[in-house]
């Protein structure tokens, strides 16, 4: 399962990267902390919606 979560955020980072993106330490720390299963997926998604929710 470990190797399952760490190539699937590989994947997702690297599509980001492609996209011209770079992914803020922030969210790279939060990363490394839901692959320790320190942070649930719940909490990332949490923290993605709360920063890139345009708020009208």
């Amino acid at each position: 399962m470990q190797q399952l979560i760490d190539k699937v955020w590989d994947y997702a980072l690297g599509l980001a990267t492609i996209d011209g993106g770079e992914p803020e330490p922030e969210f790279m720390e939060l990363v490394q902390q839901n692959i320790r299963g320190k942070v649930s997926d719940t909490e990332v998604e949490r923290w993605i919606k709360e920063r890139y929710t345009v708020k009208e």
